[in-house]
């Protein structure tokens, strides 16, 4: 991962490295990331997170499962788009934290690593739940008798 630079230059992200950046232009970089993409990536997560658990939900709802697992909630499947967003967010309230207090960033810079992997985890595992009920959907759909 890397943080924003101003040239094409990209700085693979460290503590020390953040820590840099937090400094540079007297800390209006780390001022214009926290005001406008933290914003955007909010939206962004929610977008996205809503989007893996309706598909999820929704092709959960037209296969034909097996009797052993047709009582199964399909609400269960919000489970993996629901992490996602919780890690998401938590990445995201951690990065202003660490932008407002640069003091804290050999403290929190771990927790900020934590809350990036179970992300980047969460949401490929809700992408792969997706392709696989969408699979699924395809072999197994449910019959409606008319």
């Amino acid at each position: 991962v890397e943080i924003p630079a101003e040239s094409d230059n990209a700085v693979t992200l460290t503590k020390d490295s953040l820590t840099s950046w937090t400094r540079t232009r007297g800390g209006q970089l780390a001022q214009g990331y926290a005001t406008r993409v933290i914003p955007l990536d909010l939206l962004y997560l929610l977008l996205l997170g809503a989007f893996l658990g309706f598909a999820s939900t929704t092709l959960a709802g037209i296969i034909q499962w097996p009797e052993s697992l047709s009582n199964l909630p399909i609400s269960g499947f919000w489970l993996l788009p629901a992490l996602y967003i919780l890690f998401d967010f938590a990445e995201d309230i951690a990065i202003l934290v660490l932008l407002n207090w640069p003091s804290a960033i050999d403290r929190m810079f771990r927790v900020l690593t934590v809350c990036r992997t179970a992300k980047l985890a969460a949401v490929f595992a809700g992408f792969v739940q997706v392709f696989l009920l969408c699979g699924r959907s395809f072999l197994l759909p449910a019959t409606y008798n008319s």
